[in-house]
C-alpha cells in the first residue's frame, strides 16, 4: 500500500521540517509532496533523516537512509525535480543502472521513481515550476528546460561545477538550521532566485545529457512485468516458479534480473515483499482484535515462530511490537 506524503498545495506556502524517523511509514506520510512506497530489504531497524524547505514554487528535500530500500512513487507533482548524491551517499541503483556522486538524476512532471538505495544512502531533491526554470534559463541566454533536457534522465556533470552546487546546498541547510526561528522565506529568497537555480543550469547545460538505451533489455523488461504484475494484484502470495510464468524467462534470468537491481535473489525479495505486507497491515489492525497469524497466513507464512523470527531479522521488532506501536500511536 503506497503512503502519500502531504501535498504541498502547488508550493504557495513557506514551511521548514527537521525532523529523525525510525519507522519508514511515518518518513512516507510526514514528507511533503512526495508519494513514496518504500520496502525494506535487509535486516535491523530503520533510521532516516529528513529536512525540507519550501518557497513559491520550489521545494528543496535533504534525506538520509540506513537501510536498503526498493523504493517507487512519484516526486512532486507538477514540478521538475533534479537529485543528486552527497559526496557520503552510498550508490544508488536508479532504473537498472548504477549511478554515484558525479551524476545528476532527472525526474520530468509526472515521472515515477524505481530505485534501489544501500545503507548510508545520502540525497538532495531540487523541485521546480518550469516557469522558474524558463525565467532563470533565458537569463543565462539558455534554452527552455524541456529544450535543454529534451527526453533524456539522467546527466553525467563536471565534477567540479557538481561539487559547487553541492556546497551550496550544504550551505543553504546549514544556514536553515542554525536559524531555526527564522523565516524560511528570508533565508531562501535570494539563494533560489540568484544562486541555486543558476547553478542548476550551468550544471545540466555544460553537460551531454544521455538516454538510457537499456530500458528494452529483456532483463528490463522482465523487470516491468513484474512491476505490473505486483501492482495488479498486491495481495497475492508470489512464487518464483510463478515470476517465471508472468514473465515468461527462466528462473536463472530471473536471478539475474534480481541480483542485478536488487542485490538479493528473486527468493529473499518476494520473503521481504511479503513481511513488508504483512508490516503495512499489522500497522492498519489492533491487537486483540485481527489475529498476527491470520495476517502471515494471507502473506504465505505458516510456521509462525520461522515466520516472528524472519520479522523480526528484517525490521527489528516482532510482530506484536508493531501492531501494539501503531495502537498506541492511534
Amino acid at each position: 500500500m503506497r503512503k502519500t506524503g502531504k501535498k504541498c498545495e502547488s508550493q504557495q506556502e513557506h514551511f521548514l521540517l527537521n525532523k529523525r524517523f525510525n519507522d519508514f511509514d511515518d518518513f512516507a506520510h510526514m514528507i511533503r509532496a512526495w508519494d513514496l512506497d518504500f520496502c525494506q530489504l535487509d535486516r535491523g531497524r530503520f533510521r532516516a533523516e529528513l529536512l525540507q524547505v519550501g518557497i513559491n514554487t520550489s521545494l528543496i528535500t535533504h534525506a538520509r537512509f540506513n537501510r536498503n530500500l526498493d523504493q517507487h512513487g512519484s516526486p512532486p507533482p507538477g514540478l521538475w525535480t533534479f537529485a543528486l548524491l552527497t559526496e557520503q551517499s552510498s550508490p544508488l541503483l536508479w532504473r537498472g543502472r548504477e549511478v554515484s556522486t558525479n551524476t545528476l538524476l532527472i525526474y520530468h512532471p509526472g515521472s515515477e521513481i524505481d530505485a534501489v538505495s544501500k545503507q548510508g544512502f545520502d540525497v538532495f531533491t531540487l523541485s521546480f515550476s518550469e516557469t522558474s526554470l524558463n525565467n532563470a534559463a533565458r537569463i543565462l541566454g539558455l534554452p527552455d528546460i524541456a529544450d535543454l533536457i529534451g527526453d533524456s534522465d539522467s546527466t553525467p556533470v563536471d565534477f567540479l561545477k557538481m561539487g559547487e552546487l553541492g556546497h551550496l546546498l550544504l550551505s543553504l541547510i546549514h544556514e536553515v538550521k542554525e536559524n531555526p526561528s527564522s523565516p524560511v522565506q528570508n533565508i531562501l529568497t535570494g539563494k533560489l532566485e540568484n544562486e541555486l537555480l543558476n547553478y542548476l543550469l550551468q550544471c545540466l547545460a555544460s553537460s551531454r545529457c544521455i538516454k538510457d538505451k537499456s530500458s528494452y533489455r529483456k532483463r528490463d523488461r522482465a523487470l516491468k512485468q513484474i512491476r505490473d504484475y505486483m501492482k495488479i494484484c498486491p495481495d497475492e502470495h508470489l512464487t518464483v516458479q510463478g515470476l517465471c510464468r508472468v514473465t515468461d524467462v527462466s528462473i536463472r534470468t530471473l536471478e539475474y534480473v534480481f541480483l542485478e537491481r536488487f542485490g538479493v535473489s528473486p527468493k529473499k525479495y518476494l520473503k521481504a515483499h511479503c513481511l513488508n505486507g504483512v508490516r503495512r497491515e499489522l500497522c492498519r489492525t489492533h491487537a486483540g482484535v485481527t489475529r498476527i497469524s491470520d495476517v502471515a497466513n494471507r502473506w504465505g507464512f505458516w510456521h509462525m515462530g520461522q515466520f516472528a523470527a524472519d520479522y523480526c531479522r528484517l525490521f527489528g521488532e516482532l510482530p506484536s511490537e508493531t501492531q501494539v506501536k501503531y495502537k498506541s500511536a492511534k
